[in-house]
């Protein structure tokens, strides 16, 4: 054998013998539309990647609205820095989607970037307020060098929950369209440039930071948030195909003057807006409206907010045509609210919520009983009055349900009522809080909530695969000396009695705090061993499924 090895060179075909080989392939050599595809192939990895994980199947929450970065941004280097460096062929076609988005910080002194630039942005990401001194009239006149930016992404800075924002650098744009607003406060100080130059499409504005203090806010400033807004949006309405306003600086007099016809989604957040009209006239300014958010506290004393009174069904004019929804999600209804009557077959989830969420309200005013969150009533649904609705409610396609109840008596008949109401529900989401004295919210044993009974009330709803359920297991503030492996061992314990009751279940989630301070749905996939019990697997991902507290 001489000294060959097994890592020798292979000998080389007979066809190649006594001929030069081809040369090793270039990327400089291939046609644009394939270097395209690369490069839409890296990006959409990218995407997909950093793309944030969801439970399996979820009724829309107002959270689903808040923003993150835009699609194609990243941090740090871009995905195609290094591939743009390859060539110049690739640096043109990288060109566009290297300088898509960008950031501009309003306490940054960075030179601005190079004019040959501009032209690619196409949306950008503002951190910090614009009003005042803090404006930064050089980051303005940069915005007016860009042609193509449609879409601004504007955050707060600073330790301020809510600043203040005029919002004259967002409209100096030439090409705005999409503007979204996180936790920033519109005003009308020192305005100069009421509206974009095109009408918007897309205004977003969430303000979770805010409604924490929203009952300290005065009455002249949200007032004045909501003029600011009527400007920006005074030339919009023809345009307009989503809308996610604070509740409290909306007049409802504003929305339903005239027609907004493209308007698809609608999320009213934070407190119960001016009511001026009726929102019945709302709906009938938005006939093709197909998602409608209403997240909204009422103050403690005030009257409720009625979707549809009763006296208008002997007015033809005032039936408001509402197939084209097919979501619905109200706080605190009434048991006599007619718009459950009206409702299409096209809808396709409802949800009857709290705001904030109940949990979190007593959580906040067990510790500072004086927190600005008292001013606002908590006046859930109950079951008996879940019942009435349902009754009314002819949810025969209804997929997704979610419910906030306060328990009594007629547990076991709101249910079924759900069961006739929805027989194709195959998501189901139940807070069931249990009736306490208002103000006490001291330590209750979890262990003596009704687990077995509970489950035999949900097991009519034979139709559901997903089953989320928050049983009020509320002990307390946070204390890092629990014993967190037997709280947890409860947990798996309350889920796994759920599930034998629910044979059908595929997926099981229970929320509760967790050992770092997080409430969450941990959430289990259901399987069937050979004996036909149901045996649970714990998703690695519940971890990262936490409850917001004021959407």
């Amino acid at each position: 054998m001489g000294n060959s090895s097994s890592y020798d060179t292979p000998a080389l075909p007979a066809q190649s013998r006594g001929r030069q080989l081809d040369p090793p392939l270039s990327l400089s050599i291939l046609p644009t539309d394939i270097l395209l595809h690369i490069c839409d192939f890296l990006l959409q990895d990218l995407q997909a990647w950093f793309r944030p994980t969801a439970p399996t199947d979820f009724v829309p929450r107002v959270e689903d609205h808040v923003f993150g970065d835009t699609a194609g941004f990243v941090r740090g280097s871009h995905a195609l820095d290094s591939l743009s460096a390859t060539s110049k062929a690739f640096r043109a076609i990288c060109l566009p989607s290297l300088f898509r988005s960008m950031t501009l910080r309003a306490e940054s002194r960075d030179p601005s970037p190079p004019p040959s630039i501009l032209l690619y942005v196409c949306v950008l990401r503002y951190i910090g307020s614009d009003v005042a001194s803090s404006i930064r009239h050089d980051h303005m006149i940069l915005l007016t060098r860009m042609p193509n930016i449609r879409e601004i992404r504007c955050y707060r800075a600073g330790m301020a929950r809510v600043p203040c924002d005029n919002l004259n650098l967002a409209c100096v744009a030439p090409a705005l369209q999409f503007l979204y607003l996180n936790d920033l406060h519109p005003t009308t100080k020192d305005m100069t440039i009421p509206c974009p130059q095109l009408p918007l499409r897309l205004l977003k504005i969430i303000s979770s930071g805010r409604f924490p203090v929203l009952g300290t806010i005065p009455v002249a400033s949200l007032v004045d948030s909501c003029n600011r807004l009527e400007a920006l949006l005074g030339r919009s309405r023809s345009t307009m195909e989503e809308l996610v306003l604070p509740g409290e600086s909306t007049r409802l007099s504003f929305l339903s003057f005239e027609l907004w016809p493209r308007v698809r989604t609608l999320v009213l957040c934070g407190a119960v807006p001016a009511l001026d009209t009726t929102f019945l006239h709302v709906l009938l300014a938005m006939p093709n409206l197909g998602s409608l958010t209403l997240a909204l506290a009422p103050r403690d004393g005030s009257p409720p907010l009625v979707l549809w009174p009763a006296d208008s069904d002997a007015d033809p004019s005032m039936q408001p045509d509402l197939r084209q929804l097919h979501h619905l999600a109200v706080t605190y209804p009434q048991a006599n609210e007619r718009i459950f009557e009206h409702l299409s077959l096209n809808l396709r989830t409802l949800a009857i919520r709290d705001m904030p969420r109940y949990w979190a309200r007593k959580l906040r005013l067990e510790t500072a009983p004086s927190d600005p969150v008292q001013i606002y009533a908590a006046p859930l649904t109950t079951y008996s009055a879940l019942r009435r609705i349902m009754e009314t409610f002819d949810g025969a396609l209804v997929e997704r349900l979610e419910v906030v109840v306060l328990e009594d008596a007629f547990e076991a008949q709101a249910l079924a009522q759900v069961a006739r109401s929805c027989p194709n529900l195959h998501f189901f989401e139940l807070h069931r809080y249990r009736r306490v004295v208002p103000g006490d919210w001291t330590y209750q044993d979890p262990t003596s909530t009704p687990i077995a009974e509970i489950s035999r009330h949900l097991s009519v709803l034979t139709s559901i695969r997903t089953l989320r359920v928050n049983i009020d297991l509320y002990t307390g503030g946070f204390s890092p000396s629990r014993d967190w492996d037997a709280w947890d061992d409860l947990i798996a314990s309350i889920a796994q009695t759920i599930v034998d009751s629910l044979s059908w279940l595929q997926y099981i989630a229970i929320l509760c705090l967790r050992i770092n301070g997080d409430t969450t749905w941990r959430t289990w996939a259901v399987h069937r061993g050979v004996n036909g019990k149901a045996l649970l697997t714990e998703d690695d991902r519940s971890w990262d499924w936490r409850e917001q507290q004021w959407m």
